[in-house]
Order: structure tokens, then C-alpha cells, then sequence
């Protein structure tokens, strides 16, 4: 198997959940990109010939916004995971 550092296992965990997460890390076993795509790890998945094309679309997209809202947006999703939820 393999152990993740910086606090990967907490965050694999709270991705894929328990069960995915313990195959992963005890086994070292790798998941295919579709498996990936139902476990939430990935959002989308592309034959190898359109990954740039997606890509460049994707930062297209991106660069609508300002600088500034993307990196409070970024700074947010990174953030929720560690904040526990709260009724």
C-alpha cells in the first residue's frame, strides 16, 4: 500500500469515502479514470486527444472572472473541506 502525506488519507476519506479510500491506500491499487469519475476525484473524463482542447476551454471559461474572485472561489473550496459540518 501507500500512505499519503499532509493529510491525503483525511481527504481521500472525506472524497471517495472509507471503503474506496482503504483499497486505495492499502493496496496501492490504482482506479481506472471512469472509476475516478464515480468516485468524484474527477469531474470529467476525455479520450487523450481531447484533453487540451477541454483544457483550453476550461481556462477560457476561467479567465472571465477576475484574478481576484478565482482566488477567493479557490481559497473557499479548499477551506470547506477542512471546516467539519455544523447543524
Amino acid at each position: 500500500g501507500i500512505m499519503p502525506g499532509a493529510g491525503g488519507t483525511q481527504r481521500l476519506i472525506r472524497s471517495v469515502g472509507k471503503s474506496l479510500a482503504s483499497k486505495m491506500v492499502l493496496t496501492g491499487e490504482s482506479i481506472s479514470a471512469q472509476q475516478a469519475q464515480s468516485a468524484g476525484l474527477v469531474s470529467d473524463v476525455f479520450p487523450t486527444g481531447l484533453v487540451l482542447e477541454y483544457a483550453l476551454k476550461q481556462a477560457a471559461l476561467m479567465a472571465r472572472h477576475s484574478p481576484l474572485a478565482l482566488q477567493a472561489a479557490k481559497q473557499a473550496l479548499r477551506q470547506s473541506q477542512e471546516v467539519p459540518l455544523q447543524a
